[in-house]
């Protein structure tokens, strides 16, 4: 699977949190994730890694979608608090 985006220029510095954050320290605001499943997901940004910190979704986006090798998760930015994440197939 392939990625696309730069999270660090899509959010502000309110939605990301260090990797190292206990859970009472994390971000102070979550973005919420529309995967295309019954309901949106909600997470921040590890800081230095740049990803979700909450990750239990994307199990069921990946059985929902059919992803396989090759196919390409792409990371819409709609707004600073709001994303979307789809699959291009090859």
């Amino acid at each position: 699977m392939r990625t696309f985006g730069n999270q660090k220029q899509m959010y502000t510095s309110s939605g990301v949190a260090d990797l190292s954050a206990k859970r009472s320290e994390r971000a102070l605001k979550n973005i919420t994730i529309d995967w295309g499943g019954p309901s949106p997901s909600h997470s921040d940004i590890d800081k230095t890694k740049r990803f979700f910190r909450s990750r239990g979704w994307v199990g069921d986006f990946f059985a929902a979608t059919g992803a396989a090798e090759g196919d390409a998760v792409i990371i819409y930015c709609i707004s600073q608090y709001y994303v979307r994440v789809r699959l291009e197939k090859v």
